[in-house]
């Protein structure tokens, strides 16, 4: 036997599913319990508006043609996937239900892992591979307009084959120097030792350039950072810039190549500071 209108009505209402309608004019009539407390709002809040009459703008993502909707929450992002079904004609006024379904701790693993997966654990700087995946869409540019491209790849201490990493206050208090140092368009990445920087609108002698002014801070660091000077005996830099054919990997590995003193070919310097 179908159930009755009401205790339709009282299902959803008590759904562990959050839970809005809409006419066809796009306009909120009916919300249940749960999407309130999920969002945080009042029934008002909601219901007689459509997304551009909302008071709360935050709420506006409820009502956008998008199936993941970030919510502001005071524990930082609320996640919410959503899933719409449309009546046409309408239903006794309903033109679209949708139901929203908190996935929060899902994302936020997913976060998780990309975090893992694409930056260095000590210095939090791109690793390696998320490195050269931002570093691509660089090349590509410079290839297409022409415009100057350098790698400055630094290692502040001789390698140390089994712990590269075996000083994280001192690579840690170097890594804020660099960022501090560095423009917003600069991308900084750490992998087995060696500090790297991909500097838009740089030529080799501007980066350079750079590279010596970032060596004198790390040897006068500020007050907090002195564990950086540990890093800086035997400091040694190399530096390039796009050459025709250069994807990113092999324009990092030019650099790495001089870095580690084999022989690159003219237009990478190599710089003992």
């Amino acid at each position: 036997m179908e159930p009755s209108s009401g205790l339709a009505l009282e299902l959803l209402r008590d759904c562990p599913a959050g839970i809005l309608t809409l006419d066809r004019a796009g306009v909120v009539t009916w919300a249940n319990a749960r999407l309130l407390k999920l969002v945080g709002a009042d029934r008002p809040a909601l219901v007689g508006r459509d997304r551009t009459g909302l008071a709360d703008g935050r709420l506006a993502p409820l009502l956008a043609d998008q199936a993941r909707i970030p919510l502001p929450a005071r524990a930082g992002t609320r996640w919410l996937r959503c899933q719409r079904r449309t009546f046409e004609p309408p239903f006794e006024g309903i033109a679209e239900i949708r139901y929203y379904l908190d996935v929060t701790p899902e994302e936020s693993c997913l976060e998780r892992d990309w975090h893992r997966a694409t930056t260095d654990p000590v210095t939090g700087l791109l690793n390696r591979r998320a490195l050269l995946l931002a570093l691509e869409p660089q090349v590509a540019r410079t290839r297409r307009y022409g415009s100057p491209l350098a790698l400055l790849v630094t290692r502040l201490t001789p390698p140390d084959p089994e712990e590269p990493t075996r000083q994280p206050e001192a690579l840690l208090a170097a890594t804020q120097i660099l960022r501090d140092r560095l423009r917003w368009a600069d991308l900084v990445g750490f992998d087995s030792g060696r500090f790297i920087a991909a500097l838009p609108e740089t030529d080799a002698a501007g980066a350079a350039h750079i590279a010596r002014e970032l060596h004198d801070h790390l040897r006068t660091p500020p007050v907090g950072a002195s564990a950086a000077r540990t890093l800086t005996d035997g400091a040694r830099s190399a530096v390039t810039d796009w050459r025709r054919g250069d994807d990113a990997a092999a324009l990092l590995e030019r650099a790495e190549r001089a870095l580690d003193g084999a022989s690159t070919g003219e237009g990478c310097a190599p710089l003992g500071l």
